[in-house]
């Protein structure tokens, strides 16, 4: 890509740089490529310079471009009136924004409805858990309970064993 300048005006009521380029490339440069070379040709800063036009002829690799270079970023703005396209993108990036933040906004009072919620939860099931705690106590007691019953039962049964069993023994002796 070569550069050449063929006229460089300054514009004093406009604070300004003027400048008619020749590039010579093997297809039409976009935008952002001739961005980045003016700003490399002129040592200035992208957001100073605007491309007006960038001209091509059918069959030719030469390409003319006319470009602006002012003196400041107030300058830039305070001369160069923003496309629809541009006002357009500047209120759906703040539509965006405002809805992002709102989208953030919500989402964090619903997490903290979600808190609250598994406290309350938390609570509740505390709550439970004592009275389910009780009476897994009072079914354990219960339980308990019917084991001694059956233990004595038990206890019962063998000392009536143990009693049959003396008393056929004594009568086995008798005989």
């Amino acid at each position: 890509m070569e550069i050449k300048i063929l006229e460089d005006k300054k514009n004093e009521l406009f604070s300004r740089r003027e400048i008619k380029l020749e590039m010579q490339n093997k297809v039409v440069p976009n935008s952002k490529e001739v961005l980045e070379a003016v700003c490399k040709e002129f040592s200035c800063d992208e957001s100073v310079v605007r491309i007006r036009k960038i001209e091509s002829k059918f069959g030719v690799q030469v390409f003319v471009i006319y470009v602006d270079i002012y003196d400041s970023v107030e300058e830039f703005n305070r001369v160069v009136k923003k496309t629809k396209q541009e006002v357009d993108a500047e209120k759906k990036a703040k539509e965006e924004k405002i809805k992002a933040e709102a989208e953030a906004k919500q989402a964090e009072i619903d997490a903290k409805a979600v808190v609250e919620e598994k406290k309350e939860e938390v609570k509740e099931e505390e709550v439970e858990g004592k009275e389910v705690k009780e009476e897994e106590k009072k079914e354990e007691v219960k339980e308990g309970e019917k084991k001694v019953e059956e233990g004595e039962k038990k206890v019962e049964e063998v000392k009536e064993v143990k009693e049959e069993i003396k008393e056929e023994k004594k009568e086995g002796v008798k005989e």
